[in-house]
């Protein structure tokens, strides 16, 4: 790793705590009781195994550990990943990435907890607001604030996306996008940019 790229993973490292601590004390502020914000590490991904595979009524099969965050982590430094637990339990996690021109800041995957839970029907909106912060505090580094969109939704999840207000959405050959949040000067319709096919 070239000092280049070190000072690069530093800053994006720094962008990604003060935005979990950041939000953590916002969620305190407005649902008056703990929501720990997290990366997802070992002990998250213990909790996923065991409460949400197989689970009844989870709505996806992804294996978080194996496939999700091993493409999440080979995309680089800029990414960012969020967990949120409530007294020990998982409610749900989500990861994104920034496109490579920095238009874009991309939600993969984002789940939620299938079983009950002090966070039901809260995740989405939670992690877009994690979102849309790291989307403005990653834009300290340049002119342009990148766009937030949720790429390639379930059909179930786009049901979920529409009734929560996300009607916004763009169809290109390689992917299909909800979109959050436009690009800076931008209204909802984006370009194609070419990037890899992405499950979401």
């Amino acid at each position: 790793m070239n000092e280049e790229h070190r000072e690069v993973a530093a800053r994006y490292k720094a962008h990604r705590k003060f935005v979990r601590e950041v939000l953590e004390e916002q969620l305190l502020s407005e649902y008056r009781f703990r929501i720990d914000v997290g990366t997802i590490g070992d002990d998250v991904l213990r909790k996923a195994r065991r409460d949400w595979y197989g689970h009844e009524k989870r709505r996806v099969n992804w294996d978080w550990e194996n496939e999700i965050l091993v493409k999440h982590y080979r995309r680089g430094p800029r990414g960012i990943e969020f967990s949120l637990s409530v007294e020990g339990q998982l409610c749900g996690l989500a990861v994104a990435r920034v496109s490579r021109h920095k238009h874009w800041l991309s939600v993969t995957h984002l789940e939620g907890a299938p079983g009950t839970h002090r966070l039901k029907g809260k995740v989405l909106p939670i992690m877009v607001q994690g979102f849309q912060m790291y989307s403005a505090q990653i834009s300290r580094d340049d002119e342009e604030q990148p766009g937030l969109r949720l790429l390639n939704p379930t059909d179930d999840a786009m049901v979920r996306y529409r009734q929560a207000g996300y009607n916004a959405s763009a169809l290109t050959k390689r992917l299909c996008a909800v979109v959050i949040q436009p690009r800076t000067g931008e209204n909802h319709e984006h370009r194609n940019e070419k990037e890899p096919e992405s499950e979401a």
